[in-house]
């Protein structure tokens, strides 16, 4: 699949990459951050 971006669009061509990036690595950043929830161990008592 193809990223088209308009060359009169009003957003920068950076920051139309870093956007599309973070959408696409979505599922693997919320798995990771699931993963760091449940995975840590339990806090000290005390």
């Amino acid at each position: 699949m193809r990223d088209y971006y308009l060359k009169n669009s009003d957003m920068p061509e950076d920051l139309y990459r870093h956007t599309l990036w973070m959408i696409k690595g979505y599922d693997r950043m919320k798995e990771e951050y699931d993963n760091a929830i449940w995975d840590s161990p339990e806090p000290p008592d005390g």
